[in-house]
């Protein structure tokens, strides 16, 4: 089963894997933000193409959290959201939403940011721990977006596949090569 997760923001990041590949691929899609018609006709046409061009199989796709501080992202995350799923039922895929807070426990070892740092720092630091998690993997990403949309892959691959169930942060293992 060709996997693709979906981290959906105007940068939205990707990260796709099946059975067999080495080593994930991943990257975002730079959608054009002028109005939200462009940005959904954006991510339609891009999304449609990946999922013809790679056989894709199965989406996860990051469920939307809405913070009270950005109201205004709602319409465009959800309508991300719709066109995704849209996407998968005429390609005829399976469609999973996944919490933040579940992929974040299983891929960097916490849901949530410690609650001894203010809370205008608590993002940044689940997002550098993200990044830190796919260095310590030998997966150099670019954008927070890309490192997102591994944790993401890294929690569906176990949850689809129970020999990937072991494929868990691992405090333990850290400074080792």
């Amino acid at each position: 089963m060709k996997i693709l997760a979906l981290d959906l923001a105007g940068r939205t990041g990707w990260a796709l894997w099946s059975p067999g590949m080495e080593a994930p691929r991943w990257g975002v899609a730079k959608l054009r933000q002028n109005s939200h018609g462009q940005t959904f006709a954006d991510f339609r046409d891009w999304l449609t193409g990946v999922v013809v061009g790679e056989a894709i199989e199965h989406l996860a796709i990051e469920n939307v959290f809405m913070s009270p501080d950005s109201p205004v992202a709602a319409k465009k995350l959800y309508g991300l959201v719709a066109i995704a799923e849209e996407v998968a039922h005429r390609r005829g895929l399976s469609v999973h939403l996944v919490l933040v807070g579940d992929w974040r426990a299983q891929f960097i070892g916490r849901r949530n940011a410690p609650r001894t740092l203010p809370k205008a720092q608590r993002r940044a630091w689940l997002k550098a721990q993200a990044r830190k998690e796919c260095a310590r993997r030998g997966w150099e990403v670019q954008y927070d977006d890309e490192s997102d949309a591994l944790g993401l892959l890294v929690f569906e691959r176990a949850r689809l596949f129970p020999a990937f169930g072991g494929d868990r942060f691992q405090p333990w293992l850290e400074g080792v090569p």
